[in-house]
């Protein structure tokens, strides 16, 4: 497999739920869309640099575990359009927090992205691909950790989101 440099992009879990697994479901419900295989709304910087082959690292920080910063899920981008990356597969932490893999040794800019080099992302990807707290599942396949019913409305309301986006384009 070839592997490009990684991304360390922090994202927001849902808070209400206080559940780190899934998306912000009120202020955060794109990014990253493993339902449909597309990351093309957070983080402009990372989406306009990123390159075919290189690792986006899903960061979040979980609930009740101050400060620690945790890999969620990562991605390989297969295909860029525009400045949306696209993926057919991706691991995600099925584990508990505390069996993640930590980020914590990578300064992350106030900007919340840290760029990687192919080293530091070969670790990485070791790391994830070594470890039994992650699985890998192609896009569209519902994580085992993750709830039918967290899934489903985690969906439902990334397409609530697009339907306003796409209001707001049409009423410009």
């Amino acid at each position: 497999m070839i592997i490009g440099q990684g991304w360390l992009v922090i994202h927001q879990r849902d808070k209400k739920k206080k559940n780190w697994r899934l998306r912000d479901m009120v202020g955060h419900p794109m990014d990253p869309r493993w339902e449909r295989g597309d990351y093309g709304v957070c983080h402009l910087e990372v989406r306009k640099l990123a390159n075919i082959g290189d690792l986006v690292f899903d960061v979040v920080y979980p609930e009740g575990i101050l400060g620690k910063r945790i890999i969620r899920s990562v991605f390989k981008v297969e295909r860029k359009e525009n400045e949306i990356l696209k993926f057919r597969t991706f691991y995600f932490l099925d584990g508990g927090a505390d069996k993640a893999v930590s980020s914590e040794n990578f300064k992350i800019p106030p900007r919340y992205n840290k760029r990687l080099g192919p080293e530091e992302t070969k670790e990485l990807c070791s790391a994830i691909s070594n470890s039994s707290s992650y699985n890998l599942y192609k896009v569209g396949e519902r994580p085992e950790s993750v709830s039918k019913e967290e899934w489903e409305e985690m969906i439902k309301r990334a397409r609530e989101k697009d339907n306003e986006e796409q209001c707001k384009e049409q009423s410009d």
